[in-house]
């Protein structure tokens, strides 16, 4: 078979001006959809920040509802230490005695998640204590926001 034959003087093909508003349609839709990807992308970090802090959270009390040291309901049974670098330090720590634990429980936020505690940013390097009497609670509520990529991807955590 042969492809059809062109009447004279026509060639076959796009002509400028066709590849032209193709290329104008194309970067337009591009445009539009690098922003919402970032987006996408930034919330997904913060809700994976967020599910991290709360699993840090939750191991520090099931440590301190164990108590191993024995701890007074008025002395720390536990702690989370929170390390403000790049990216945030989480480390679960047993302060009221030389208690070693061969399972102890450390991780990082995802990068670039910004830590928020009580409305206050704090300075890189500085360590947060988070400290838990022997019925699991925190000797202070607090509330964290944990931000990426603009206050539209906020995730708020309320531990108590």
């Amino acid at each position: 078979m042969s492809a059809p034959a062109l009447p004279p003087g026509r060639v076959q093909g796009l002509t400028l001006i066709e590849i032209l508003v193709t290329l104008t349609i194309l970067v337009a839709l591009l445009m539009t959809a690098v922003p919402f990807t970032l987006d996408w992308g930034h919330s997904a970090k913060t809700l994976e920040a967020k599910g991290t802090l709360i699993q840090a959270y939750s191991h520090a009390k099931a440590l301190a509802l164990r108590n191993p040291c024995g701890a007074s309901a008025v002395n720390n049974a536990a702690s989370l230490e929170i390390t403000i670098n790049s990216p945030i330090d989480l480390a679960i720590k047993t302060p009221a005695c030389t208690y070693t634990d061969t399972h102890s429980w450390s991780a990082k936020l995802p990068s670039n998640v910004e830590f928020i505690q009580d409305a206050v940013t704090p300075a890189t390097g500085s360590v947060i204590t988070l400290v838990l009497n022997n019925r699991g609670m925190l000797t202070n509520r607090t509330t964290v926001i944990l931000r990426r990529g603009g206050s539209q991807n906020d995730e708020e955590v309320i531990l108590y």
